[in-house]
């Protein structure tokens, strides 16, 4: 995604921050979405907020398949005769019970809504479990077939429907805060008392010069990105020290990793 689901700041903690009025002619809510976008691309896709995502599961190989052990050992593969979506086994259960469907995206804030043949299960016949499944309590199993051709509302389909996403810190916020005052200075209507024009890397006033690197090489350097603005650098450090673009994943070769979108 180019930009977190949900903004890490809104227009009155930009004005805040720049000590402003809220209640100005410029637009403060840009100002703080454009930060929120650009912290979260240069800090690894870490933080997106609050999102939202209806996927269809549907089953390929229905078994438990292997069993990953804490101390790192790989046994298996088992067959215990129930549908496992993706293949997963947590070695806590037993015989792969109870039923779970691995949600995509970390960490799975809230189940919101299943549908199972159009008709919305009870809230007390499923829960989330580990942020990561959907656990199904009422000692029925998950559909593993159905209809993908078909809207969620007919027969023979099953959907989930949850958000998912972790916040921002607070030095995050803070952050965000302090780039969008400055993101704000320097967009044409605003007052302009702090950020220099376009490509100018030499100012003088009342006698001071200033000089600094265009913003393209001086706000990445050494495979790092140091803005010079303290509590953006202070984030960064903290959370992307090795100025990574996007957040680990792994992948298993042969196993369905998550349930399938739908959009």
């Amino acid at each position: 995604m180019p930009s977190p689901c949900t903004p890490w700041i809104d227009g009155d903690d930009v004005a805040a921050c720049c000590d402003i009025e809220s209640s100005s002619a410029f637009e403060y809510e840009q100002a703080a979405a454009a930060a929120s976008a650009i912290l979260f691309e240069i800090s690894g896709r870490l933080f997106p907020g609050e999102c939202e995502k209806t996927v269809r599961p549907a089953c390929d190989e229905c078994y438990c398949g292997y069993q990953v052990l804490s101390r790192g050992h790989v046994i298996g593969p088992w067959d215990w005769g129930y549908p496992s979506f993706g293949g997963y086994c947590d070695s806590c259960l037993t015989a792969c019970n109870p039923s779970l469907v691995k949600l995509s995206g970390y960490p799975v804030r809230d189940i919101s809504e299943v549908l199972i043949d159009g008709v919305a299960l009870a809230a007390d016949q499923y829960r989330l479990f580990k942020n990561r499944f959907a656990m199904r309590l009422d000692d029925g199993r998950w559909p593993f077939q159905q209809d993908l051709t078909q809207p969620d509302s007919e027969d023979n389909t099953f959907s989930i429907t949850y958000t998912y996403g972790a916040d921002p810190p607070e030095i995050g916020v803070m952050a965000a805060a302090q780039l969008a005052c400055e993101v704000a200075k320097a967009c044409p209507g605003a007052d302009g008392t702090c950020a220099l024009p376009t490509g100018v890397v030499r100012i003088t006033r009342q006698g001071i010069t200033i000089e600094r690197m265009a913003f393209t090489s001086w706000a990445y350097q050494t495979g790092k990105w140091q803005t010079g603005l303290p509590l953006v650098d202070a984030f960064l450090m903290a959370y992307n020290k090795g100025g990574l673009q996007r957040r680990p994943v792994f992948w298993s070769p042969g196993r369905r990793q998550y349930a399938q979108e739908w959009g």
